[in-house]
C-alpha cells in the first residue's frame, strides 16, 4: 500500500482538486484507493458528495472502527462511464473536528497506526490536507511514503511551497531516526 499525501502551506493551491482527481483517477485504472480527507473545511468529503461525520477525527481519536468512517463513493460520482470502472474508491471524510486532532492525542503515530490497518484492502491512500501547518501536518507526514506539492506560479504559493518544503527536512530527520524510510517528493504540481 502506498501513501500519497498532497500538501502546501498555502490555500487555494489546488490541493482537493488534485487529491480528488488523482484518487477518482486511480479507481478508474483498476485501483482500491482511499480518500482520506484532513482538511476541517471537508471539501474533498463535500466534492465526493459525502456526510462530513464520522470521519478522521472519529478514527485517529475517538478508535472508531474503518466500518465507521469510510464511505464507499460510487463511481457516478466521479466518472461520466461508471459501468467501466474497475477499481474501487473510498472516502474517509473530514469537518471541523479535524482540527482538534493534534490536541486530544498524544500519538504522533496513530494516523500511520490506522493507515496501516489498510494494508491489503486498499492500494493507495490519497490523503488531501489542510494550508495550516499543524502537529497534524507532521502526523501525516510520518504516514505518507510520497508527497505531491501543488503550487500556482505566484509568490505567496511559492512561499507556502518553500515553508512545505523546509518541514519535510526537518521531518525526514525524524523518519531517519525511527528507522523508516525517506519521504519521496513524486513531484511539484503548478
Amino acid at each position: 500500500m502506498r501513501v500519497i499525501t498532497l500538501l502546501n502551506e498555502k490555500g487555494g493551491v489546488g490541493k482537493t482538486t488534485l487529491s480528488t482527481h488523482i484518487a477518482a483517477g486511480l479507481a478508474i485504472r483498476g485501483h482500491r484507493v482511499a480518500l482520506v480527507d484532513a482538511d476541517p473545511q471537508g471539501h474533498a468529503t463535500f466534492m465526493m458528495g459525502a456526510d462530513k461525520a464520522p470521519g478522521l477525527y472519529d478514527l485517529l481519536v475517538r478508535e472508531a472502527p474503518y466500518r465507521d468512517v469510510m464511505r464507499v463513493v460510487q463511481p457516478e460520482q466521479y466518472s461520466n462511464e461508471p459501468d467501466t470502472i474497475t477499481g474501487s474508491l473510498f472516502l474517509i471524510p473530514a469537518n471541523v473536528e479535524v482540527r482538534t486532532i493534534p490536541m486530544n492525542t498524544s500519538n504522533v503515530m496513530v494516523a500511520q497506526e490506522r493507515l496501516r490497518e489498510l494494508e491489503g484492502t486498499i492500494d493507495v491512500v490519497v490523503i488531501d490536507t489542510s494550508p495550516t501547518p499543524s502537529l497534524l501536518h507532521a502526523m501525516i507526514y510520518l504516514a505518507s511514503d510520497s508527497i505531491i506539492y501543488p503550487t500556482k506560479l505566484e509568490l505567496l504559493s511559492f512561499d507556502g511551497l518553500l515553508e512545505s518544503l523546509k518541514h519535510r527536512q526537518m521531518i525526514q530527520g525524524q523518519r531517519q531516526q525511527m528507522g523508516m524510510a525517506p519521504l519521496e517528493v513524486m513531484g511539484i504540481v503548478p
